[in-house]
């Protein structure tokens, strides 16, 4: 593929990884070779070295993407030009796959954020193997299925839950593994993680500082855990 004109964004070709990423996701991970070939058959890879709009709210959906690397941020722009923070979709996501049903119209703006690597799929192309290939709609529902128990368990653990446990949640999804010492770069800014979560910069902060004695340790973006299991007990109830 050729380089695309915009700027800091790169059209490239996909790598084993990114096979590798394809079949792990909820989407594609059960079709056969062929099925799976004429799904991506007229996709592009895509490399944001910086913030990149990809779609605003209201368009008419034409593409949906598998986020190969990086995070994609999905919002709601409100009158006074705001924006809410519905979801952060990262590696193995797909994004806006709902929209190309229904009025095919996206119900939220998104962008890809920098170092993000995004597998683009015209949605023309995809309904149309759906009709030649109706079994390829039931991984659709099953993706749709387990993104709206997603919300329903967003929604439920952040509704009066302080906002040590919110942040204790989400840095749990995030450990590579379930126990012991981790060390992750936080995904994106602070600012947006605190609009993710549904609480201020200042709240985010003193946050940070209350999951201290559960092992925490923040400097800059690094966030060093001493044992990802004490975090799954403050999740899970079973500490405080």
């Amino acid at each position: 593929m050729s380089l695309s004109k915009c700027d800091a964004t790169r059209e490239t070709v996909l790598q084993p990884r990114d096979w590798r990423c394809l079949r792990a996701t909820h989407l594609f991970g059960n079709l056969d070779e062929t099925l799976l070939g004429d799904a991506i058959a007229g996709a592009h890879v895509r490399d944001y070295a910086e913030a990149r709009l990809l779609f605003r709210q209201g368009n008419t959906a034409q593409t949906f993407f598998v986020v190969l690397a990086g995070w994609v941020k999905a919002y709601r722009l409100q009158p006074d030009g705001s924006e809410t923070v519905v979801m952060i979709f990262g590696v193995g996501d797909t994004v806006a796959e709902a929209a190309i049903f229904d009025d095919a119209r996206y119900p939220v703006s998104a962008e890809a954020l920098p170092g993000s690597r995004l597998l683009a799929i015209p949605a023309r192309d995809f309904l149309s193997l759906i009709e030649r290939e109706p079994r390829v709609a039931v991984p659709i529902i099953a993706s749709l299925s387990r993104r709206l128990r997603m919300l329903v368990s967003d929604l439920e653990a952040s509704r009066g839950a302080p906002t040590h446990h919110r942040l204790a949640r989400l840095l749990h999804g995030l450990a590579p593994r379930s126990e012991g010492p981790v060390t992750l770069q936080l995904p994106f800014e602070k600012s947006l993680l605190a609009l993710r979560l549904g609480m201020t910069p200042a709240s985010l902060s003193r946050a940070f500082a209350r999951l201290r004695s559960y092992g925490v340790v923040t400097r800059g973006s690094e966030v060093r855990i001493e044992a990802v299991e004490w975090l799954h007990r403050l999740v899970d109830g079973s500490g405080r």
